[in-house]
């Protein structure tokens, strides 16, 4: 497959190991559970997204996502989700303090209720509602 689509970056979502993700020849974005500053190290180079620590992904449910800034200030790039919503998404950024993460990830909490389709004003929503909590500053197209 790689070999016939272009790729930016490749994720993961699974028990993957260290060796594992060396062998691809692309950047990689890691899930892992949470916070946790172990799963964090064992894959360096990678940018990590941290889901909920004991649900996993795609189940939608919000975890104490402060507990990401410690990583964040020790130099990990960060993916935030698990549980995130265009109402709480704010909230969940402001937490963090100055400690902005590389970006945030979304399924579930942009649903239309009890549907896999995403609905196109929740996601519009949940855009407005990360782009309010950083400055104009970071903001390169307001497309």
């Amino acid at each position: 497959v790689t070999r016939r689509v272009e790729l930016e970056r490749v994720q993961f979502h699974g028990d993957e190991s260290e060796e594992d993700i060396e062998l691809v020849d692309y950047p990689v974005i890691k899930a892992v559970r949470g916070a946790d500053r172990e799963a964090a190290e064992l894959y360096p180079g990678s940018l990590l997204l941290l889901d909920h620590p004991t649900q996993g992904g795609g189940q939608g449910q919000a975890w104490n996502w402060t507990e990401a800034a410690e990583l964040i200030h020790e130099g990990y790039d960060l993916i935030l989700a698990g549980g995130l919503t265009p109402e709480n998404v704010g909230a969940a950024l402001e937490q963090l303090g100055e400690a902005l993460p590389w970006g945030v990830d979304v399924a579930t909490g942009v649903e239309i209720d009890g549907e896999v389709r995403k609905d196109p004003k929740r996601m519009i929503a949940f855009v407005e509602a990360v782009r309010s909590t950083d400055g104009p500053e970071h903001h390169e197209t307001d497309d």
